[in-house]
């Protein structure tokens, strides 16, 4: 068997080397391309955990999702209730549609009051809808007055729902951009809890999948009336 030592090995064993390395740095640069972030709708039950919520959101929460526009609906008795969540991932904008009104109220998502005590992520936690799920748990707390604690977790998958992760860098409030970025997908879970100086028990609610739906979405949904738009005062 012939073997070339590396100071005289023909040229065209070289090329056909670096042809082979360009080809398949090309392929993995198309394979990372190829990502298909999700498109269509979520639908994703309520809990409630010491809590008198449920007349302000209802028992389902529906997720209209598009390339980086989002869409929440609720299905919630309370004239006070919320009703809509509105987010355009290119330009930052959120907005609310609180109880009967026509009016939309904006809220500067950009803006963090909770502070990042510590996060957790925990492999394998569960599973929801067949998919096995990771866990990522945030504590938080708010500050300045009023003072109170936030218990955030989100399960999700990495086969399912995936995002692409510029549509949220800038969403600081609850640390949801560090989900993101972490997860690389919408939550399957999301539990919130909140617990006041006042009280020894978490307010809790929780949001877990119940189906999901790919499919284009209308762009017309994510329309909004810029002149019935004010903002929002907690």
């Amino acid at each position: 068997m012939n073997t070339f030592p590396s100071s005289k090995m023909p040229g065209a064993v070289i090329l056909l080397i670096f042809f082979s390395l360009n080809c398949g740095q090309k392929v993995n640069n198309n394979l990372k391309k190829e990502v298909e972030y999700f498109e269509g709708i979520i639908t994703y039950k309520i809990l409630y955990r010491n809590n008198k919520d449920a007349d302000l959101y209802g028992d389902t929460m529906k997720l209209y999702y598009s390339k980086g526009n989002l869409l929440k609906e609720y299905n919630g008795t309370s004239p006070k209730g919320l009703r809509q969540e509105i987010f355009f991932g290119s330009t930052n904008k959120y907005y609310m549609r609180i109880g009967t009104v026509d009016s939309l109220y904006s809220y500067d998502i950009t803006k963090n009051d909770i502070v990042l005590i510590s996060e957790k992520h925990l492999k394998n936690d569960t599973s929801i809808l067949g998919y096995a799920c990771d866990k990522i748990e945030f504590n938080q707390l708010h500050s300045p007055s009023p003072y109170f604690y936030v218990y955030s977790s989100y399960s999700f998958s990495d086969s399912v729902l995936k995002v692409d992760k510029k549509y949220f860098k800038d969403w600081t409030y609850g640390s949801f951009n560090k989900f993101i970025n972490e997860a690389g997908s919408f939550f399957l879970r999301f539990q919130t809890g909140i617990q006041y100086y006042s009280e020894k028990n978490l307010v809790t609610k929780i949001f877990e999948a119940v189906q999901i739906e790919e499919k284009p979405i209308d762009p017309a949904m994510f329309r909004i009336d810029t002149t019935r738009v004010t903002k929002f005062k907690p």
